[in-house]
């Protein structure tokens, strides 16, 4: 398994953690900071993903993008 976590301060989305706490995954998965390190986590496993393969050989990894909303919301996409 290979992982990429990408952590967003509340301040970057102007939210308290109590407001990001009634959001449901859709809704923070809309915000456009949110989206931005998704792009970029996701960048980011496929060539670590792809680094690790070339060296050891295909290794058949499962990688997953996680994206945490300060301490209060976690949300994750796999990829392909």
């Amino acid at each position: 398994v290979l992982l990429e976590f990408k952590f967003i301060p509340l301040k970057d989305v102007g939210m308290s953690g109590d407001n990001v706490g009634d959001l449901d995954d859709d809704q923070v998965q809309a915000l456009p900071v949110v989206g931005k390190a998704f792009e970029e986590g996701e960048n980011q496993v496929r060539s670590y993903g792809a680094s690790l393969n070339a060296k050891y050989g295909n290794l058949r990894l499962q990688k997953f993008v996680v994206v945490t909303l300060g301490f209060e919301r976690v949300v994750w996409r796999r990829v392909e």
